[in-house]
């Protein structure tokens, strides 16, 4: 009897080690998602890539900073990695696409606009998300005299595009956005 005890007891045990080593990972716990690398400020205004500036009601929730020391207006812009997938490190570079602004104020869709001219701005060629991490930041830097000597009364655009990914794959809409700085309302 004391046997059969004995053996019921390490049947039960073997039968509850197989029973967790058997168990799958919580469904929250799982790689899902096709991830896609894309600009987040591409999806502000909703219907298109539209991204207006100046827009937050402080310090707080600005999407730009004005750097008096260094005379610039920074606009924030970033990369973003989406789905649950491993948090390994990648790389875009970044670019600018003149002729999709162009063809906007040519086509009337951006109006009392004109392109912000090359030398009036810094961009990184590329930014690199660390390990850890699905996101990161960085500006587009611009002259605040130059701006608003030249273009008071005027709104500047530019097209700023996420290029050649280093892993993962980049969205195929939303990997652009186009800047649209309303210079009176900086209020330089």
């Amino acid at each position: 009897m004391k046997a059969q005890k004995n053996i019921s007891s390490l049947l039960l045990i073997v039968l509850t080690t197989v029973l967790l080593l058997s168990c799958e990972k919580n469904d929250q716990d799982q790689d899902y998602g096709d991830p896609k690398i894309f600009i987040p400020q591409s999806l502000t205004s909703g219907s298109n890539l539209n991204y207006f500036v100046p827009k937050g009601l402080d310090s707080a929730s600005r999407n730009y900073i004005i750097d008096v020391k260094n005379n610039q207006v920074n606009v924030l812009l970033g990369v973003y990695r989406s789905g649950k997938v491993k948090d390994d490190s990648y790389s875009v570079n970044i670019s600018t696409r003149p002729d999709t602004v162009n063809t906007l104020i040519a086509s009337n869709l951006l109006t009392n606009t004109v392109l912000l001219p090359e030398g009036l701005y810094k961009l990184p060629s590329s930014v690199t998300v660390p390990d850890g991490k699905n996101a990161t930041s960085f500006y587009l830097a611009i002259n605040s005299s130059l701006l608003k000597a030249n273009y008071s009364g005027k709104r500047v655009a530019l097209a700023v595009a996420a290029t050649n990914a280093s892993k993962f794959s980049l969205s195929p809409v939303n990997n652009k956005v186009i800047v649209i700085i309303d210079v009176n309302a900086l209020k330089l």
